[in-house]
């Protein structure tokens, strides 16, 4: 990474105060965002290709370190010899002379955010370089949401519905839910890959999420779902649980998961969601080979790291069994009679301990959301004026 300042200037450079472990505070710019409005007041801006580099340096000057967005190492080498001050990537880099990127998507070290709450919770949770998403928050705006919460009432009229994807899994997961009921809700997917305790993982969500809205949660998301429950009740209108567990885990769930981490610290992580598809899935959905990518292509945009964080959280994750007497809003629990991961029998018991749900059975394994998204949505519109009532 090239010096921000003159020489003699005096102040550290970008690269020097990542180095030290700085906390950091940046934006990535939209595409026709002025960069004068972002350089204000933040220690780096970004800008979403090399193209925008030269004009953003020319307008914001020599003591704004401005860093550019690459896809790929062909992007990073011609941003390099552009003159950028750092790298955005989708993964770590180091390169020979030892520069380390600075990751703002996967990792615990850097974040994208969207609201000034979110920042927080990620400086709170470890991270040490973060973000703004400009264009995230302007789309936002335009949705009728202020730094990314909702403002009031939505001018939509739609309520919240916060989803919580299972481990491995990330908002794909939701999407054909998502299509079929985004009349009558605003799917708001959050995730939890970020942090590497189930506690955490509610924080960052409540971060992240509405100040009042729906909950939605599936396998481990359905977990945290139960600990936003806990941590801030009042917050909730109603609760959505598809193929969860309200158990802590088992001996046999520890062993498991301790083999996994030391596979994907081997590099096995795709070699495990191979493995893993074909007993999250039911039968007619393991037959098809788009059903079974996606499950692949999911674990690995959630990538080792965050695996590892969520093994963490599912190895030391809470018995919810007791608290389930305390939920005061309606619940609807999805449970997939073809499920071995959670049988009907936890899908049953969640629902006997939490007062008046409505418990439905659909016929698929543990992957409801992507394997049958049509009568997930069917049950979801049912429920949702008792829900509502």
């Amino acid at each position: 990474m090239s010096s921000v300042l003159p020489p003699g200037a005096g102040a550290p450079t970008f690269e020097q105060r990542l180095r030290r472990r700085e906390r950091l505070l940046g934006a990535l710019l939209g595409a026709e965002q002025d960069p004068r409005d972002a350089a204000s007041g933040l220690d780096f801006i970004v800008v979403p290709d090399v193209a925008r580099y030269g004009a953003v340096r020319a307008l914001v000057g020599p003591r704004t370190p401005v860093l550019v967005l690459v896809e790929s190492a062909e992007d990073g080498a011609v941003a390099r010899a552009a003159g950028a001050d750092g790298l955005v990537a989708a993964e770590v880099v180091q390169d020979s002379a030892g520069d380390v990127e600075v990751v703002l998507s996967r990792t615990g070290r850097g974040r994208l955010v969207t609201s000034p709450q979110a920042a927080r919770a990620a400086f709170a949770s470890g991270a040490e370089v973060v973000a703004y998403d400009l264009p995230a928050m302007l789309a936002a705006v335009f949705a009728g949401l202020t730094e990314g919460r909702p403002s009031g009432a939505l001018a939509s009229g739609r309520e919240p519905l916060v989803l919580l994807s299972g481990m491995l899994c990330d908002a794909n997961l939701w999407d054909g839910l998502a299509a079929r009921i985004s009349d009558v809700v605003l799917p708001w997917p959050c995730r939890i890959d970020l942090d590497d305790s189930v506690a955490e993982m509610a924080a960052s969500v409540l971060a992240e999420a509405p100040p009042r809205f729906a909950l939605g949660g599936h396998s481990l998301g359905a977990i945290v779902a139960l600990e936003v429950m806990r941590q801030a009740p009042e917050r909730v209108t109603s609760l959505l649980l598809v193929n969860a567990s309200p158990r802590g885990p088992s001996q046999l769930q520890q062993d498991t998961w301790a083999r996994w981490r030391q596979r994907a610290t081997d590099g096995e992580l795709e070699q495990i969601a191979r493995e893993l598809a074909p007993a999250l899935l039911g039968p007619a959905a393991r037959e098809d080979p788009a059903t079974v990518q996606a499950v692949v292509s999911m674990a690995d945009a959630v990538g080792v790291e965050g695996f590892l964080r969520q093994l963490a959280a599912q190895s030391t994750r809470p018995d919810s069994r007791a608290s389930l007497g305390a939920i005061a809003v309606p619940v609807l629990v999805v449970s997939g009679e073809l499920d071995d991961t959670c049988p009907p029998a936890l899908q049953q018991e969640l629902a006997d301990g939490c007062e008046g749900s409505v418990l439905v059975t659909l016929h698929g394994g543990h992957m409801l959301p992507l394997e049958d998204p049509d009568s997930l949505a069917d049950a979801v519109r049912a429920w949702l004026p008792r829900a509502s009532a």
